[in-house]
């Protein structure tokens, strides 16, 4: 059961910086097919990297990007139109230097509480069993999580790609793999009872890959707990509406929804299918509102679009706009817990 409090606090500690696969060799795996003219619905070709199983149709575009959307399990994918293909060596540094970015702006402008949020999720949902449980935060950052986790007598490991942070982490006595969620990040034999992947799986070009990843790496019994942004919320509703009816001139919300480090909007449902058959048992997929930033950083920050090029009158209107999401309870996320069966049949 989730607490009235996850849906009005938000938390500090993460790194997104994973979602630089993207911008490295991966970032073709969400492209179509190109062509001399650009992409258009009737040459775009992708199957869907979520549910793998589907053809993306419907493509929405804007500011330079590209959103398929898939029939089966309803995600909202980004479509990136790519130049001709880099040099391996030139990719890598090319995410390398994206992931270090990316993780030093979203670490700038998080709320200090969302740790604490996002440990409450975890302590309520296994009901206090946590006495020596082994945990892995996948996208953990400098480690903010992993302290809260470990002050509550949990044995704590992180993932993270971006080597400053995984450097502040590794300094504070965490053991840090450092590797992509969608890579063989530990040895196979290694096994945790706890896995939390918070807001990190939106910015990863094979999360099919991720979660089945990270299914490997279950003690049996364990369970995988995920935040990640909801498709059908009222922003990218009401974002891609208003983009329609005013010809393409006004699309903030569709960028805040969408763009190079945020790939995809995951739906209820089509979710809770994919991670039954990627082998997760006893799966709840529920919408919660919680916000990772601070109040004022939605419309302007260093990672969200400007609205309107005035500082002071976007932060105004990113205050308001957290207050309504509260006041109306507008749900941005679902929160999702997994659990592999046990060797007796249980969870």
């Amino acid at each position: 059961m989730v607490s009235k409090s996850v849906r009005q606090e938000s938390s500090r500690g993460r790194s997104r910086s994973t979602a630089a696969r993207v911008a490295g060799g991966d970032a073709q795996i969400a492209a179509p097919r190109r062509t001399e003219t650009g992409v258009g619905a009737d040459t775009f070709q992708r199957f869907c990297p979520v549910c793998v199983g589907h053809t993306l149709t419907g493509v929405v575009r804007f500011a330079g990007t590209s959103v398929g959307f898939c029939p089966g399990c309803q995600s909202g994918v980004v479509i990136e139109v790519q130049p001709k293909a880099c040099q391996e060596e030139r990719a890598k540094a090319c995410h390398e230097e994206l992931a270090e970015d990316y993780s030093t702006r979203y670490e700038s402008e998080l709320l200090d509480s969302k740790a604490l949020t996002c440990w409450d999720i975890v302590r309520r949902e296994m009901c206090g069993r946590l006495d020596s449980k082994r945990l892995l935060d996948i996208g953990c950052g400098q480690g903010a999580f992993l302290d809260v986790a470990r002050r509550a007598g949990l044995r704590t490991a992180g993932v993270e790609i971006a080597t400053r942070a995984a450097d502040a982490a590794e300094a504070k006595g965490h053991q840090v793999f450092r590797r992509s969620a969608e890579e063989s990040f530990c040895r196979s034999d290694e096994r945790f009872d706890i896995i939390t992947m918070w807001d990190i799986l939106e910015h990863l070009g094979r999360p099919r890959l991720a979660l089945g990843n990270a299914y490997g790496r279950l003690s049996e019994g364990g369970q995988l707990f995920i935040l990640t942004p909801m498709m059908g919320s009222p922003y990218d509703r009401w974002g891609r509406r208003v983009h329609r009816l005013t010809g393409g001139r006004c699309d903030q919300l569709l960028r805040m929804c969408w763009d190079q480090n945020h790939l995809f909007r995951f739906a209820r449902e089509g979710t809770r299918r994919v991670l039954l058959s990627v082998g997760f048992t006893k799966v709840s997929v529920n919408p919660v509102l919680l916000l990772s930033l601070r109040a004022d950083k939605y419309a302007g920050g260093h990672l969200l679009p400007h609205w309107t090029g005035v500082a002071g009158f976007d932060r105004l209107l990113s205050r308001s706009g957290v207050r309504l999401a509260k006041l109306f309870g507008l749900n941005n996320k679902l929160l999702i817990v997994a659990a592999r069966e046990g060797a007796d049949g249980g969870v």
